[in-house]
């Protein structure tokens, strides 16, 4: 998040426009981006496809099954309940909500940033002219 903050703000303030180092942190950014949206899109796949087992197991002629798989089949199902995810140090999902949450987040920074920034230029600008 803070990463992806500070690229754009070297984008927006520090780096000249149409210069090769511009094109270079363009393409960097968009690097990160993406590496970052497979993570989070694969996780949420991961995710949805775990819903869908019990789902599916449960619809399935489960209940004509001889005991010894039916027993199985409860495991399973009641394991299902509960879906698989992966997680980031046991602190959130990588899903796509997740990914929404980081490119808030990153916004939000920036538009912080971007606003002390401004108010900085301008208090320069207003000392140069006394």
């Amino acid at each position: 998040m803070v990463h992806i903050c500070s690229l754009v703000v070297q984008l927006t303030f520090l780096i000249e426009p149409y210069t090769t180092q511009f094109v270079l942190a363009i393409v960097f950014l968009l690097a990160v981006l993406t590496q970052l949206s497979f993570y989070h899109w694969f996780g949420n796949q991961i995710i949805e496809k775990s819903n869908k087992i019990g789902e599916s197991l449960y619809m399935s002629k489960w209940d004509q099954c001889d005991a010894e798989n039916r027993k199985i089949i409860t495991i399973i199902l009641e394991r299902s309940k509960q879906p698989l995810a992966l997680t980031v140090y046991k602190f959130t999902n990588v899903s796509l909500v997740s990914l929404v949450i980081i490119i808030r987040w990153a916004y939000s920074l920036f538009a912080v940033l971007q606003t002390s920034l401004k108010d900085i230029r301008l208090k320069n600008v207003d000392m140069d002219t006394i």
